[in-house]
């Protein structure tokens, strides 16, 4: 798939795990949009700089790259870890950070950060794939509001035995994320009781069985 559109991953269940494919070159383009926001790669601004943000992405790209889920796990912010109050939390939360991990390494790596603003709400409350009737209670909240978001934008080329490309993979992947003390921490969603009931319908649709009464 083309950078054009978003892939969510039905265990990610929010966009904080957006993923959208390179397209077939190394030449990336200087920037994505996603969900109406705009992710410039090309704005120095949007640059890590504060002492904050570089403590973040080092962390995360340490974890990530060893598939340290103990070590992403910490990078949560507490007010989200603070939902998983039942089982059926505590897998959300464990597919969510299986997620997080992979021991694939980035390259031609890109890495931004954009404030949130009130204008973002959409964004930060869509594209769950836990969707029940247009009129039904949501199935996510958020435990706390993000003030940035992070984008780690990533392409590799991958070779023929003769050296010669044969296409590029990568994507651009998306947290929202807000301070805790002096620290950033990746705010994941909640599960709503509607949140609960959708997500164990899914998954029991992925294992063939019916969900439990």
């Amino acid at each position: 798939m083309l950078r054009a559109g978003v892939v969510v991953a039905l265990f990610a269940v929010s966009l904080s795990s957006a993923v959208a494919q390179s397209p077939s070159s190394l030449h990336a383009p200087s920037s994505v949009t996603f969900g109406g926001i705009k992710f410039d790669f090309a704005d120095p601004a949007r640059a890590p700089t504060t002492d904050q943000q570089k403590r973040f992405l080092a962390k995360y790209r340490a974890a990530r790259a060893t598939g340290d889920q103990i070590a992403i796990s910490a990078l949560v912010h507490p007010a989200s870890t603070a939902c998983i109050v039942s089982p059926m939390a505590r897998n959300y939360f464990a597919a969510r950070m299986g997620k997080e991990v992979d021991a694939t390494p980035l390259e031609n790596v890109r890495v931004i950060f954009v404030p949130v603003s009130d204008d973002d709400r959409d964004f930060l409350q869509g594209g769950s794939g836990l969707q029940g009737n247009a009129d039904a209670s949501p199935a996510l909240t958020l435990p706390v509001k993000p003030t940035q978001l992070i984008a780690v934008d990533h392409t590799r080329g991958e070779y023929d035995a003769k050296g010669v490309l044969v296409k590029s993979v990568g994507g651009t992947i998306v947290r929202e994320l807000a301070l805790e003390g002096d620290d950033l921490k990746i705010v994941v969603h909640c599960l709503t009781a509607k949140g609960e009931e959708l997500f164990a319908k899914k998954a029991a649709g992925r294992n063939g069985s019916a969900p439990a009464k």
